[in-house]
C-alpha cells in the first residue's frame, strides 16, 4: 500500500472533502494557497504538485477508487493542459485508458470521482493515528524500519537517499517509535558505532552528515566497513562482501580476495572458525612461497595454472608433506572457489565471451528491470589501479532481451551456438565502456547497457574507422537512451563517442 506523506495527506483530504460535498474541483493554484495560509507549506504549484497528486492517484487506485488528483487543473486551461498532464498516469493505472483520448479520459473519470459512494476507505485510511496499534507494538524496531525502507524501495527505487529526520519522523508517526533509539547508522552495511559487526538486518549505505542511502534488506553490498567508536577515531574494521560484513584487526588485513574466499567457505562448508582461518591462511602462504597475487586469479584457466604451479613447487610438496596435506586440501578449496565465482570477476572482452560460449543460455522471456544498480566494489589488478568487475549473468541476461539478434541491424546473419539451445550467435557489448564507471553515480555493468551484437558489429565499434563505428554508435544510442536514464547513467551522444 502506497504510504502517503503529511503533505499528501492535506491534499487528499482537501480533494475527497470536494468529491463529497460536490464543492467543485481545485486549481493548482488554489491548493498551494490552501497548504501556505492553513498550514504553513509552500509548494511551488507549477512543480511542486505532481507528484503528491501522482502518489494520491496511485493510492486510490489501490484503494479501489476513483484517481482523486482529476479534480485538480490549470486555471482557465483552454488547451487541454490538464488532461494530458493527467492521462499519462491514468494510463499507467489503468491500461484500458489508452485507447481514448485525453480528455474523454478525464471527463470519465471526473464522473467517477462524483458519483463515487465509497470515500470511506480513502477517510479511514487519512484518519489512521500515529500511536501504535497492539499489532505494532509487538514490532521491532529493524522490523520497523524493514516495512519503511521497503515501503520507499516500492516508491523510489533501490538507491533513493533520505536524512536521519525523515526516517525518524517515518517510524514515529507509524509506530510511535521512540527517537531516542532510532539509530539509523546501526543498520548500514558499511558503518559501525563499535569494530564488531552487527547482527542482524541491514538496509542502507551510510554516506555521511546523517545521509543514507537506501538498499534494502539482503542486498548485494561490496565496500569497506568504517567504524567510529565512541570517543576513538574514524577507521577501517573490515570489508562487506555480498551484503555480509567479515571483520579483522586492522592491521592484519586478508585482502578483499582472501575475504571472499572465507565468506565462500562459511556458506559452502560446515568447517569450524578455526579450519576457515587456517585455509584461508593456507592459501596466503602459498601465494607468498610462489610469488603468486591470489587477488588476480579469477578464471578457471587462471586456478589450472596456479595448482600446477604449486604441484611442480619442492617447497610446496614439502610444506605440504609436513603440514598433513593441509596445504593442497586448501589449494582444493580454492580451485573450486574460484570456479564458482568466475562469474563476477574482472574479465577482459575475449574472457567474456568465453565464458558465455562455454555455459547454457538464459531461454525465457526477460525484460529491462528500470531500476539502478549500485556500483560494486572495484577490484585491484596489477599494472591497473581498479577495474570494474562484470557479471557473466547479466551480459546473458542482456543477449536474452535481445533475442540473440544484432541490436544494430537485426538481419544481420550468424551462426547458430555449439552449445544448446542452439541460439544464434552474438557477444555482449557495454555501450558506455566499463572504463567509464568513475565517471556515473551508478553501475555501468547492468541489462540497459549492455548490447548485444554480431561479431561484425561489434569488432567495428572497437576497430572500425570513425565514420564507420559513429554510425553504429548513434543507431544504438537512440534506442538505449531512455533505457539508460532510467538507469542513472545520463549520458549524450557526443560524450558518448569520445569514448571511443
Amino acid at each position: 500500500m502506497t504510504v502517503l506523506m503529511p503533505i499528501e495527506k492535506i491534499i487528499a483530504k482537501l480533494l475527497v472533502d470536494s468529491a463529497i460535498n460536490k464543492k467543485g474541483n481545485f486549481t493548482y493554484s488554489e491548493i498551494s494557497d490552501i497548504l501556505e495560509k492553513e498550514h504553513g507549506e509552500t509548494v511551488n504549484p507549477h512543480y511542486g504538485l505532481s507528484k503528491p497528486l501522482g502518489n494520491i492517484a496511485i493510492l486510490c487506485n489501490e484503494l479501489g477508487l476513483p484517481l482523486l488528483s482529476v479534480r485538480v487543473h490549470y486555471k482557465n486551461d483552454t488547451s487541454g493542459r490538464t488532461a494530458e498532464g493527467f492521462y499519462s498516469i491514468a494510463c499507467d493505472l489503468k491500461p484500458e485508458y489508452k485507447s481514448m483520448k485525453p480528455n474523454e479520459v478525464r471527463s470519465k473519470e471526473l464522473e467517477l470521482t462524483r458519483s463515487c459512494s465509497d470515500w470511506q476507505r480513502l477517510l479511514d485510511y487519512l484518519d489512521e493515528k500515529a500511536t501504535p496499534s497492539s499489532q505494532n507494538e509487538s514490532l521491532t524496531i529493524p522490523e520497523q524500519i524493514e516495512l519503511v525502507v521497503g515501503d520507499i524501495i516500492t516508491q523510489n527505487g533501490i538507491g533513493y537517499i533520505v536524512s536521519t529526520q525523515e526516517i525518524e519522523t517515518e517510524l514515529i508517526r507509524r509506530y510511535g517509535t521512540n527517537r531516542n533509539s532510532i539509530l539509523p547508522f546501526d543498520y548500514c552495511y558499511n558503518r559501525l558505532s563499535s569494530n564488531r559487526p552487527r547482527k542482524g538486518p541491514l538496509f542502507f549505505e551510510y554516506l555521511g552528515r546523517t545521509q543514507y542511502r537506501v538498499l534494502g534488506k539482503d542486498y548485494p553490498y561490496n565496500g569497506d566497513v568504517l567504524a567510529h567508536p565512541q570517543g576513538g577515531t574514524e577507521n577501517i574494521v573490515g570489508y562487506c562482501i555480498n551484503g555480509q560484513q567479515y571483520m579483522g584487526k586492522p592491521d592484519d588485513f586478508m585482502d578483499k580476495r582472501q575475504a571472499e574466499f572465507r565468506l565462500w567457505l562459511e556458506n559452502t562448508t560446515t568447517l569450524s572458525d578455526s579450519s576457515l582461518q587456517h585455509y584461508v591462511g593456507a592459501i596466503k602462504s602459498i601465494s607468498e612461497w610462489l610469488n603468486v597475487n591470489i587477488s588476480e586469479i579469477f578464471t578457471e584457466q587462471e586456478i589450472l595454472d596456479f595448482e600446477n604451479k604449486c604441484t611442480l613447487s619442492p617447497l610446496f610438496i614439502e610444506k605440504d608433506s609436513n603440514g598433513n596435506r593441509m596445504y593442497s586440501v586448501a589449494l582444493k578449496h580454492y580451485k573450486n572457489f574460484v570456479v564458482s565465482t568466475q562469474a563476477i570477476s574482472v574479465l577482459d572482452d575475449y574472457e567474456l565471451i568465453e565464458i558465455i560460449n562455454d555455459s547454457p543460455l538464459i531461454s525465457e522471456d526477460n525484460k529491462y528491470s528500470g531500476v539502478r544498480k549500485i556500483k560494486p566494489a572495484l577490484i585491484e589488478t596489477l599494472g591497473v589501479d581498479q577495474k570494474h568487475p562484470r557479471d557473466v549473468k547479466t551480459s546473458k541476461n542482456a543477449l536474452c532481451i535481445a533475442k540473440y539478434q544484432c541490436e544494430n541491424d537485426v538481419s544481420h546473419l550468424s551462426f547458430k551456438r555449439k552449445t544448446p539451445p542452439h541460439f544464434t550467435y552474438t557477444e555482449p557489448h557495454h555501450l558506455i565502456p566499463l572504463g567509464a564507471h568513475k565517471d556515473f553515480e551508478f553501475s555501468l555493468d547492468i541489462e540497459e547497457n549492455i548490447c548485444s551484437l554480431c561479431s561484425t558489429c561489434h569488432n567495428c565499434l572497437h576497430y572500425g574507422k570513425d565514420d564507420e563505428r559513429d554510425k553504429i554508435l548513434e543507431r544504438l544510442y537512440e534506442e538505449r537512451k531512455i533505457h539508460l536514464t532510467n538507469v542513472g547513467l545520463e549520458i549524450t551522444l557526443d560524450n558518448l563517442k569520445k569514448y571511443y
